[in-house]
């Protein structure tokens, strides 16, 4: 296993973590040069014991950390952790170094809050540096307790003073470099969404046909269908209809419009009944693989009215468009019905025009469809 992770973010974590692991060996050197030197009242078996914890907790961490066991947690650098067992660590050495030690101890204690600056919100910064200013004040008592004679409660009160106003400005710079990092994350995401919004609308506007179609086939996925003929319905053909005209609109294409209705439906409910009927629409409802390109629309439009979209045709194409939908729907057989019985279908046909809206759409070829209703049925009627 790599000491350094190739992913980006472990390995940012595994730096800083020997960045911390680098304070703590200049830490051991700096009390083991105090004690040979007579500065520190502690003896070495106490401070290779406090080496010995403080280094396998460090071990601890890097391997919850190097395993990715860390991930799991809410901050995966545990950097709230490190910080605590840091503070602990220089009130040990605090303790036991002594008075002529502790000014040295006091800069750790900064430099181990400002780790915080990697992660911790403002708010963590205020738990962390008030616990390091009571973490202080513990050990300072402790001193003075097991060796009061040889401090004056004014200074030790002063040193206090001075090491809580120290901390409290490192918690305000901390803490205001949270709130900058926030605000920058924030700044960085409302830039992705601007760029992502600009990049949608000019993708609008030079989408292809394939990209056209995989959306059309994704709304007719996700609206609901006729559940008897299984096509869509016209809730879905109103949406349909509005992207196929901002389309025609934007790119200059065409756009062709069929209005059916199955010719004397109710005459066919009427003899035969309701559910012969529904068998005449479900099989009427596979014009679209027999008559349609894939690029088309079609959607049952309420009762034994029908609705197909044709994009980029022109009249003639959309005239036999319509007429292979007549031939197919004149060759439909019901045996088990009646072998008798024949449906035909009257067929209304119109070409979008420029800036039209889409009632004038509709109620042209509504009126197509009305003409050749008027006119016979069993007919296709083109209106310009």
């Amino acid at each position: 296993m790599q000491i350094i992770p190739s992913d980006y973010k472990q390995r940012i974590i595994i730096q800083r973590f020997f960045m911390a692991c680098f304070c703590y060996i200049f830490s051991y050197v700096l009390l083991v040069i105090a004690i040979f030197s007579g500065v520190s009242g502690t003896n070495f078996d106490d401070f290779k014991l406090v080496v010995f914890v403080f280094s396998c907790l460090q071990v601890v961490f890097f391997i919850l950390i190097r395993s990715g066991f860390s991930r799991r947690f809410k901050d995966p650098g545990m950097t709230t952790t490190q910080i605590v067992a840091g503070i602990l660590y220089m009130s040990f050495l605090m303790y036991m170094g002594g008075h002529e030690y502790r000014s040295v101890v006091m800069h750790g204690y900064i430099i181990v809050v400002l780790f915080g600056v990697f992660y911790l919100s403002t708010w963590g910064f205020t738990i962390i540096s008030m616990a390091s200013i009571l973490s202080y004040m513990i050990a300072t008592i402790s001193i003075v307790y097991r060796d009061g004679m040889y401090y004056s409660v004014n200074f030790e009160v002063a040193q206090f003073a001075v090491f809580s106003i120290v901390m409290l400005f490192a918690m305000y710079l901390g803490g205001y470099q949270a709130r900058l990092r926030k605000k920058l994350r924030e700044q960085s995401k409302g830039l992705i969404e601007s760029h992502l919004q600009i990049t949608q609308q000019k993708d609008a506007l030079e989408y292809s046909q394939k990209e056209l179609q995989q959306a059309l086939r994704k709304l007719g996925q996700l609206a609901a269908r006729d559940e008897l003929t299984g096509l869509d319905n016209r809730r879905q053909f109103d949406e349909v209809m509005k992207g196929q005209i901002s389309k025609a609109e934007t790119l200059g294409v065409s756009l062709g419009l069929l209005m059916l209705d199955l010719d004397h439906f109710k005459q066919v409910n009427d003899k035969y009944g309701h559910i012969a009927g529904d068998a005449v629409l479900s099989a009427f409802s596979a014009i679209g693989p027999q008559c349609l390109r894939r690029s088309d629309f079609v959607a049952r439009y309420g009762g034994e009215e029908f609705v197909v979209l044709i994009p980029e045709t022109d009249q003639a194409s959309l005239l036999e468009c319509a007429e292979r939908i007549n031939k197919f729907t004149r060759s439909l057989r019901f045996d088990d019905i009646d072998p008798d019985l024949r449906v035909t279908v009257s067929i209304g046909a119109t070409l979008y025009q420029r800036s039209e809206t889409i009632r004038s759409f509709m109620l042209r070829a509504d009126n197509a469809l009305y003409d050749a209703k008027k006119q016979g049925r069993d007919r296709v009627i083109f209106v310009s």
